[in-house]
C-alpha cells in the first residue's frame, strides 16, 4: 500500500489512456462504461505488477483485462446492448397494453370509453399506427431506464416519428386538451427484435 500512496503519478491520465486502449472498437454507452472498468482492472494490475506484489510479465495485466473484455463485449452481442433492451421494453409495452392503455385520439367521441391509467393516444396512418406516448406513459413504457436515456434510443433508431423544432415531442390537441406527446412508430422491420 506505500507505494501507491507515495506514486506521483497522474492516475486519472494514465486510465484514461488505458480506457482509450481497451475501447478502440466501442460501439454503445454501455460498452465504454465497461471498458473504463476493466481499464481500472488493467491497471490496478499493471500497478501490481511494478510493485513487486505480482510476479507476472509487464502488460500481462492489461492484456489480460483487454482479453476479458473483448470475450465479454463479444458476449453481450447486439441483442444484449441497452439500446436492444430500451425498445424490446418499449415493443413489449406495446404489445401488452397497445389496446387498453391508448386511446383513439381521431375521431374523438364523447361517448368513448375512458381509458383506465392511460399511458397516450394513437392514430393510425399508412396503415400504421403511431402512439403518442404521455410522459409518463413513456417513462413506464421504457424498462426502467432513465426517461432521457429511452428518448436518445427512439431518437437514434428513428423510432420518433414527429415532434416539433427544437424539442423531442409534438404538442397536440388531446381530449384533455393541448398536451406534449412523444410519436413513437416502430418500424417493421424491427417489431420482432
Amino acid at each position: 500500500m506505500c507505494h501507491l500512496v507515495q506514486d506521483k503519478r497522474d492516475f486519472t491520465s494514465i486510465l484514461d489512456q488505458l480506457t482509450k486502449k481497451i475501447a478502440a472498437s466501442v460501439k454503445t454507452n454501455l460498452e465504454k462504461r465497461a471498458a473504463a472498468i476493466f481499464a481500472i482492472i488493467g491497471m490496478a494490475g499493471e500497478l501490481a505488477i511494478e510493485y513487486g506484489l505480482l510476479p507476472w510479465d509487464k502488460n500481462s495485466a492489461l492484456d489480460a483485462a483487454t482479453i476479458a473484455f473483448t470475450r465479454w463485449q463479444h458476449f453481450q452481442g447486439v441483442s444484449q446492448t441497452e439500446d436492444m433492451k430500451i425498445l424490446r421494453a418499449i415493443i413489449d409495452f406495446i404489445n401488452k397494453y397497445g389496446d387498453c392503455r391508448f386511446s383513439l385520439i381521431f375521431p374523438y367521441k364523447p361517448d368513448n370509453k375512458p381509458v383506465n391509467n392511460l399511458a397516450g393516444w394513437y392514430k393510425h396512418t399508412d396503415e400504421q399506427r403511431v402512439f403518442m406516448f404521455s410522459s409518463t406513459g413513456l417513462q413506464e413504457a421504457g424498462g426502467g431506464y432513465d426517461k432521457g436515456r429511452v428518448i436518445d434510443t427512439l431518437i437514434r433508431h428513428g423510432w420518433i416519428i414527429d415532434n416539433d423544432s427544437g424539442r423531442h415531442t409534438k404538442k397536440t390537441r388531446t381530449p384533455s386538451g393541448l398536451t406534449n406527446l412523444y410519436y413513437v412508430c416502430i418500424p417493421d422491420h424491427e417489431i420482432s427484435i
